[in-house]
């Protein structure tokens, strides 16, 4: 097998059903600028192609998986892919990074409930062949089938109870749409990354790019004219939705805005017709946000890993 580099257009034409929005080109050419180059590359055994992939070169000259998104996927260009093609694919990855002499290669896997058998086939490949396991984050992601009439019952006390506070508070939760409601959700975000010490790092501009090549969704919970919590989520696939940011201000805690904005979160998505919730990573470098998790695994949430490879040359 070998690693074959294309344009945008031939890459195109193989019209590749991508299990993922970060997967596509039009997400990846949105965001090229990041990178000192970006490539399509085709995974050819004979005459089949394989896999496709787009990576792009750091101004370190790591050739990176993704380059500019919270994960990504080689792309399957055929059924019943068997698990020693998945290993000549990375045997053909090394040999393509080692004939632009870059100095390495690094990649993020999403979290396996994506795609287990292909994910996982990969994850294998990679680590078998040489590639040293970086990073192992913890991922939250909440099944809407788990949101039934049992829901709030079989949430512990104290979080049914901070829900149920919720409920009865008044809150108002609203899906927003236009500049004005783009902008306000993104403020929220950017007060809650300020005073929690976390970097944003998407702008009010990237967001508007996104919300044109992808499906994104704008919530905000509110009390009366005061704007508390907000959350920033894309429609990544026909069955998922990824919370990308959410948070409320200082002050929504004493009213469970929180607590509010992801019950009604899940009600909206089971009502849309999804299936899972992917709420992110809950790491920083794999050392958990204890605060985070414990949160997240409050309202109902299930924890994945999210693995993270890299190879020297």
């Amino acid at each position: 097998m070998e690693a074959i580099e294309v344009n945008l257009q031939e890459y195109q034409n193989l019209k590749m059903n991508y299990f993922l929005q970060f997967d596509s080109p039009e997400f990846n050419e949105l965001n090229k600028n990041k990178c000192q180059e970006l490539l399509y590359l085709i995974f050819r055994d004979g005459r089949k192609n394989r896999f496709g992939v787009i990576c792009g070169i750091s101004d370190q000259l790591m050739l990176k998986i993704p380059f500019s998104a919270p994960h990504t996927c080689f792309t399957a260009l055929q059924n019943n892919t068997k698990t020693s093609l998945y290993h000549a694919c990375v045997r053909a990855l090394i040999s393509y990074a080692s004939s632009k002499n870059l100095k390495g290669i690094y990649l993020t896997f999403p979290p396996k409930f994506y795609a287990e058998n292909h994910i996982s086939n990969f994850e294998n490949a990679f680590f078998a062949n040489g590639f040293k396991l970086d990073n192992v984050n913890l991922n939250h992601q909440f099944y809407l089938a788990d949101f039934n009439d049992s829901y709030i019952a079989n949430l512990d006390i104290k979080a049914r109870q901070k829900l149920l506070s919720a409920l009865k508070s008044g809150l108002n939760f609203a899906k927003v749409s236009g500049d004005v409601g783009v902008k306000n959700t993104y403020e929220i975000i950017k007060i809650n990354r300020r005073e929690n010490n976390r970097p944003l790092h998407v702008s009010l501009e990237d967001v508007f790019a996104v919300s044109k090549i992808i499906d994104v969704d704008f919530f905000i919970v509110s009390d009366g004219d005061i704007q508390l919590a907000s959350a920033i989520i894309y429609r990544i696939s026909n069955s998922c939705v990824s919370v990308v940011y959410w948070g409320g201000v200082k002050g929504s805690e004493s009213l469970k805005a929180m607590n509010f904005l992801s019950f009604k979160i899940f009600e909206y998505y089971k009502s849309a017709g999804f299936q899972i919730i992917d709420l992110g990573i809950s790491t920083n470098d794999s050392v958990p946000n204890f605060g985070l998790c414990d949160f997240k695994q409050s309202v109902g949430c299930k924890v994945s890993t999210k693995h993270s490879f890299m190879l020297l040359m």
